[in-house]
């Protein structure tokens, strides 16, 4: 039976600062393992008792309970299994001989003997990529060594300073402890040493980056791998055999490490996406419960929360990191799972809820803040497209090209309708495109590709494509065909909504919207479309609150098909390409069956066409000035930009860019009955100078009486003059 008298423990670890805040009640108190002169700098540290006895122990700079536990049975403050009696110290050929390697090659790395408040002990310095030094002192032999850190030491990795001699090898492999490292440095074999059995930094990760990291996990460290793997999701397992716990042991045992190390390497595996359950405690008595088990999976898991304060994690599974709301199906699922393989039942509903909520709390609170994407990202400037596969792979495409990657550094979510993307082939044309869009001319299929790269931007504005034509024309076949090529989804396309909260859901779910076979456009309707071009959204009070708002807010390429024209009001005209549709001819026509065949054929060619342009694209971003700005001015300098990379004459866009922007202007005046009226007038008159009320009278004699009882025409000379389009001053009109 293990005891601990935990108001002593307090007392014992209290400096001698009176200021300091570990002498007011309940407060930290400080770590034990650092440097015994403890003062307000020493890292904090958290000991209570449960109301069933057990005692909890809680370094807040990640020393592991192991080590805690051991130095409070040396100060004689824990009873119960081990000596705890005062170490008499240790020195550096003791330490060597019990290794059994040569003193002088510990020597060369900078371990020396000191003397350690009166007795003999290691010292053990630890250098960073810098150089700088920061140390501990290892003070004796027993099963559970003695290790202090000075006061104010920052842990790292051991052997960070050895790591551009190790570059060559391509791999690395992570130990626990300093003896380890020494066992493979003396082999010739590239390793670093983590400073305790489960003390893993995310802070460490980015000076390993380019090696393939193998992880040695001692049967004590169940929880370890789950934890390198946030970081290095292609991380491969080496479990300790079962005649050795570490690389030490299997030395002294006579094994040769050189050949041990790669037979272990070929054997190496995966992290299980769930780490044991072996929850240390002071008592180490009692089962663990349900939440402790629970939070004890979760753990393998980097929580943290988005702009808008959604919570979410990253998980480890199967080698790689997927991204999940911690209230979506998809982490629930992980967490359930990894209970079933621990307990083979489910958890309690109420634990398991109470849980979630508990880690949603801890990812708003003490997670970090990152934002999550959907589809495309970017990110110091490079773009980021989710291939949506098994894998959660990625392209990041950069000014020096594109290639998939595995671990991007930005958070993608999933909705259950995306599809994946095929990989990208390179060496394609994106003339390859042409048989699988039914537009009219060369200048439509420019406009096309121009929607499409729009549509592979992190941010827009984003221009509207609109589809019309009659029956039989393909409009919706090239609408899914175009929503393919970047966003392929379930629902490809969709039926209008049927109000704006709709419409700002999906746009939330999903990156590119296609709707099909609009008939008309109402006001509300073409107003949210607009906002969803150049960004804008909604509010609306919380389901099941008291009044609490929340905000969806998006931008999203889109794209609209339809018989009708869709275009009428100017404001959508003006962020809109507008494509007529041909007819195909009877002798034309091919099956659905052959033409999706086809196009998922050409499918990887015309994506690697589209990423070389997107590539050139952020190459020549910064160099692009139009001399004349359209409306959409950045979507026509993103184009402008990767027209180096199109099969077309350099102008080719801005010309067919124009001209569209000048037929939509003359399609919105056409559809609007006031400006047809007006053009006629002055077709007439040349010029006009009078008060609003004369002109109405003058346009109201001159057109039929179906357009005066129509809703369109306005119904009194106020109301002329607010018509949309630009306020119309008050007084004489010119």
């Amino acid at each position: 039976m293990i005891t601990a008298d935990t108001n002593a423990i307090r007392q014992a670890l209290q400096c001698g600062e009176p200021g300091c805040s570990c002498h007011r009640p309940g407060g930290h108190v400080h770590c034990p393992v650092h440097d015994p002169g403890r003062t307000d700098q020493t890292p904090p540290f958290s000991i209570s008792s449960s109301a069933d006895g057990k005692v909890l122990v809680h370094c807040f700079n990640g020393c592991s309970q192991d080590q805690v536990i051991a130095t409070l049975k040396e100060m004689g403050l824990w009873s119960g299994n081990g000596n705890s009696a005062k170490t008499r110290g240790m020195t550096l050929q003791e330490l060597a001989d019990a290794k059994r390697l040569p003193v002088e090659s510990i020597k060369n790395w900078g371990v020396a003997n000191i003397d350690y408040k009166g007795r003999p002990a290691v010292y053990i310095p630890y250098r960073d990529l810098e150089g700088k030094i920061t140390d501990r002192f290892r003070l004796n032999l027993k099963q559970e060594p003695r290790l202090i850190w000075r006061k104010g030491s920052k842990t790292l990795l051991y052997g960070l300073w050895r790591l551009k001699e190790f570059q060559h090898a391509g791999w690395l492999l992570l130990v626990e402890g300093e003896t380890d490292c020494w066992t493979l440095w003396e082999y010739g074999i590239p390793g670093l040493g983590l400073p305790g059995k489960t003390n893993w930094k995310r802070e460490w990760a980015a000076s390993l980056k380019g090696l393939k990291i193998y992880l040695w996990q001692e049967p004590d460290a169940p929880e370890l791998p789950a934890k390198v793997a946030r970081d290095f999701p292609d991380l491969l397992v080496i479990k300790a055999p079962e005649t050795f716990k570490d690389i030490s042991e299997a030395h002294i045992a006579g094994q040769d490490v050189v050949m041990l190390i790669e037979r272990l390497k070929g054997e190496a595996k995966p992290p299980e996406t769930t780490p044991s359950t072996s929850i240390i405690k002071g008592t180490g008595d009692e089962e663990p419960t349900q939440q402790e088990i629970l939070l004890t999976i979760a753990a393998a898991a980097e929580l943290f929360h988005t702009p808008d304060d959604e919570s979410f994690a990253r998980i480890p599974v199967n080698g790689h990191l997927e991204t999940w709301a911690i209230k979506g199906g998809g982490f629930k699922k992980w967490l359930l799972h990894g209970f079933y393989k621990l307990q083979g039942k489910a958890p309690q509903a109420e634990i398991f809820s109470s849980t979630i909520k508990l880690l949603e709390a801890k990812a708003l609170f003490e997670g970090p803040l990152r934002p999550v994407w959907v589809r495309v990202a970017d990110y110091e400037g490079a773009i980021y497209l989710d291939l949506g596969n098994g894998k959660w792979e990625v392209v990041k495409v950069t000014s020096a090209g594109w290639e998939v990657v595995a671990d991007p550094p930005v958070c993608f979510r999933r909705s259950r309708s995306m599809l994946p993307l095929p990989y990208p082939e390179r060496g394609g044309n994106i003339n390859e495109l042409r048989p699988f869009v039914n537009v009219a001319t060369v200048q439509d299929f420019v406009l096309v590709v121009a929607y499409q790269l729009a549509a592979m931007r992190a941010r827009g504005p984003y221009p509207i494509m609109v589809f019309n034509g009659e029956h039989g024309s393909a409009k919706s076949t090239t609408a899914r065909a175009n929503r393919s090529l970047v966003d392929p989804n379930t629902s490809p396309l969709r039926s209008p909504p049927r109000e704006e909260r709709d419409l700002m859901i999906s746009a939330t779910n999903s990156w590119m919207l296609a709707f099909d076979n609009l008939s008309g456009m109402p006001k509300w309707l073409s107003d949210a479309f607009c906002r969803l071009s150049t960004g804008g959204g909604i509010s609306n009070r919380e389901l099941f609150t008291n009044g609490e708002e929340f905000i969806l807010d998006a931008q999203r390429p889109v794209i609209l098909n339809g018989i009708d024209s869709l275009t009428e009001r100017p404001d959508l005209a003006d962020r809109a390409l507008i494509l007529n549709l041909p007819q195909i001819l009877k002798g034309d026509r091919q099956s659905e069956r052959e033409f999706w065949a086809a196009f998922q054929k050409a499918r990887p060619k015309i994506l690697g066409a589209l990423l070389d342009a997107v590539s050139t694209g952020l190459k020549n971003l910064e160099s692009v000035k139009l001399p004349d700005p359209p409306r959409m001015a950045d979507f026509a300098v993103w184009v402008v930009a990767c027209e180096p990379a199109l099969p077309w004459p350099p102008g080719s866009f801005m010309a067919a860019y124009l001209e569209n922007r000048a037929e939509a202007v003359e399609l919105s005046l056409e559809a609007d009955c006031v400006a047809v009226a007006v053009r006629e007038y002055m077709a007439d008159q040349f010029t006009w100078i009078g008060k609003p009320s004369k002109l109405y009278e003058e346009l109201e004699n001159r057109v039929p009486d179906a357009t005066k009882k129509s809703k369109a025409w306005p119904k009194a000379p106020n109301k002329l003059s607010g018509r949309e389009g630009g306020d119309l001053p008050s007084g004489d009109w010119h």
